[in-house]
């Protein structure tokens, strides 16, 4: 057999022997294709070669024809078995052309590579905008920033050094450098002006590329403006119903309103909102305190306070606003205090914004309808008789008057109040032994829990606040007793020595849910007569008949501590002729009071002016009854801050009759 057949037929069952498997060459992709790209610039791509078989894989690869070069894989390369080769082609066109090649592996048993690519001409293009920019007249103190964008509208890189001048005042935050921009992608360079002078600036920045034009700057340094907008200056809430649900009441979240402020000026504002316009001593409130109004919905207290467990939020309650911006705020009312609240929000700092008031009215209510009663010492028929002797009048010394300081109308519920006028209250360090105590009221009514009338709670201290006690579940023989001991009811209330003084008692919360009776029984260190209840009406009797929604109580009532009660009564004047609308003192300093006498019941009101013709203080017109009155004008606006000393117009409206009076405060 000749030697080289037999070496055939033994590599032949080499190959055929168990366990052997020739190479097997995977190539991924068979094909490269460049698309179009700009001569003079280059792109990349590759493939790989794959020995998925046992064998060696001998690799030979040469280098391609241009403008195709090979960056890795060239040469000879073993692959055993699951090796791979990556292989980078480059291609980089130097004409305007299409270029195509065939890659050899070098390897009968791996496909060729088809190699394709198209040169195109380069462009380079550049856009730029805005192509200026115009800051303006900024305020000293402030800055801004602008915004430029350098688009690569070539197919080629764009090669850009940005940089700005002068700086300060201008200053580059964003985009300063140099920068190799692809095609089709931007630049965004971030400009900042902060004027130090009151001059004009000019300045450019500079993008370091021919073909991109370099973007001029320009402001002006102007004094700073301070400006301010509101959106309204009175936020009024309206009313807000305080639901009755045992005792006390429950805490119920109010209604909210928004205001907005606008920063129109060319500064920062800045502000937070926690003070009042005014002093507490202005703004001070007592239980008592609503001005001269008489509101007949019972605001037994004007609260002028912001910012407090019983008042106002105001969210959010600060702000700082740029030029141009806006701020939203929302008001709320959170209280279980009945009455009449008002205040001013005003700022911290300098007086840019206005002041904005805020306004809300508190009521407690129920499904039922109200009806409000007062406890009184005496049913007086005249003036006189509800005067001491010593000032003219038909009763002793320190006898109890009949006072009463409610008002009110139908479907809410109401507080009673306990008083007690003609008593000598002097300052206790003076006459600690004086003063009202140990005086005992027993109240009989019929009726359940949430039937006919309910008595919530009561207090015996002159501040008012509820409650200081529960009163009982209705029975007989109920007895309130106000202890001597107790400072609040000895507590002197000064400023009233013409009338001797007044002292408040207590104050029951009632309600009438349906027709009931009340009755008052016992006494104790009262003098006679025995104490009465009344019906808000100067109606007095042992027995007083609530009815569910009773209309009657929206009668004027007297505030002993603040006002001329025995006037405030109406009561028929026995002393003679009617005097005319009177102010007294005239001129005055702190308070002058206004008296006049109405023939029949007649809607009444009061108006205060200034020289100008501005409305300073007005009341609510009020249904008056027939007899003499008096009103009181402390000197102070409807917002409580006192005028100036100088000459005012007040205006008694008495129906269709009009009076107008000139008044004179002294510093």
């Amino acid at each position: 057999m000749p030697r080289t057949l037999l070496l055939s037929l033994l590599f032949s069952l080499t190959l055929a022997a168990p366990g052997f498997t020739a190479p097997i060459c995977d190539v991924v992709p068979t094909s490269l294709e460049f698309g179009s790209i700009p001569e003079g610039t280059t792109a990349v791509d590759s493939f790989q070669v794959t020995n998925s078989g046992t064998g060696n894989l001998s690799l030979s690869i040469a280098p391609p024809v241009a403008p195709f070069l090979l960056l890795q894989g060239a040469g000879n390369t073993n692959l055993k078995k699951d090796e791979s080769l990556t292989v980078i082609v480059q291609f980089a066109p130097t004409a305007v052309e299409t270029s195509m090649a065939i890659l050899d592996l070098g390897s009968g048993l791996c496909s060729m590579v088809d190699l394709t690519g198209i040169g195109i001409a380069a462009v380079e293009s550049c856009a730029v905008a805005p192509s200026s920019v115009d800051f303006g007249a900024i305020a000293l103190g402030l800055a801004v920033v602008d915004t430029v964008v350098v688009e690569n509208l070539g197919n080629v890189d764009l090669n850009l050094t940005v940089g700005t001048s002068p700086s300060p005042p201008f200053t580059l935050l964003q985009g300063s450098g140099g920068h190799v921009l692809p095609s089709g992608n931007s630049l965004s360079v971030v400009v900042e002006y902060a004027p130090t002078a009151l001059t004009s600036d000019a300045g450019i920045i500079t993008l370091g590329n021919t073909l991109c034009p370099d973007v001029p700057l320009s402001g002006e340094g102007a004094p700073a403006v301070d400006s301010c907008l509101v959106s309204t200056t009175l936020v009024d809430l309206g009313d807000f119903f305080i639901p009755l649900s045992g005792t006390p009441p429950i805490v119920t979240g109010g209604p909210t309103a928004t205001f907005t402020i606008e920063n129109v000026g060319s500064t920062v504002l800045s502000d937070t909102f926690d003070r009042l316009d005014g002093t507490p001593s202005d703004h001070g409130c007592s239980a008592f305190y609503r001005w001269a109004d008489l509101d007949p919905n019972g605001p037994e207290c004007e609260i002028q306070l912001c910012f407090n467990e019983f008042g106002f939020g105001v969210s959010p309650n600060s702000y700082t606003l740029n030029p141009g911006e806006i701020q939203t705020f929302t008001v709320d009312l959170q209280t279980t205090v009945p009455g009449t609240y008002s205040c001013l929000l005003t700022p911290t700092g300098p007086p840019i914004c206005p002041p904005i008031e805020l306004r809300a009215r508190a009521l407690r209510t129920s499904s039922g309808d109200g009806a409000k009663m007062a406890m009184h010492l005496q049913a007086p028929s005249t003036k006189n008789q509800c005067l001491p002797a010593s000032q003219g009048g038909q009763l002793p010394d320190l006898t109890p008057c009949s006072q009463y300081v409610s008002s009110g109308a139908t479907l809410t519920g109401y507080d009673v109040y306990v008083t007690a006028a003609g008593y000598r209250l002097p300052n206790a360090r003076y006459y600690p032994d004086e003063g009202i105590g140990g005086a005992e009221f027993g109240l009989n009514y019929n009726g359940t829990p949430g039937q006919g009338v309910d008595v919530f709670a009561w207090t015996s201290c002159a501040d008012l606040a509820f409650p200081s006690a529960t009163w009982p579940d209705p029975s007989g023989g109920i007895t309130l007793t106000f202890d001597p001991a107790n400072n609040c009811q000895n507590a002197p209330i000064s400023g009233f020595e013409s009338e001797n003084g007044h002292a408040v008692l207590g104050v029951l919360y009632v309600y009438a849910y349906d027709d009931d009776q009340l009755q008052i029984t016992g006494r104790n260190n009262i003098p006679l007569p025995l104490p009465k209840l009344a019906d808000c009406l100067s109606v007095e009797a042992d027995v007083l008949l609530a009815d569910a929604g009773a209309v009657g109580f929206g009668e004027p009532g007297c505030n002993p501590c603040l006002e001329d009660c025995s006037s405030a009564l109406g009561l028929p004047d026995d002393s003679g002729a009617k005097p005319p609308i009177a102010f007294a003192p005239n001129p005055f300093s702190h308070e002058t009071a206004i008296r006049f006498t109405l023939d029949k019941s007649t809607v009444t009101s009061l108006q205060v002016f200034d020289l100008a013709g501005r409305k300073l203080r007005s009341t609510a017109p009020h249904l008056l009854p027939a007899g003499t009155h008096q009103l009181r004008w402390n000197g102070a606006t409807d917002h409580g801050a006192p005028v100036p000393a100088g000459v005012y117009y007040v205006r008694v409206l008495q129906g269709d009759h009009i009076e107008t009076h000139r008044v004179v405060r002294l510093q």
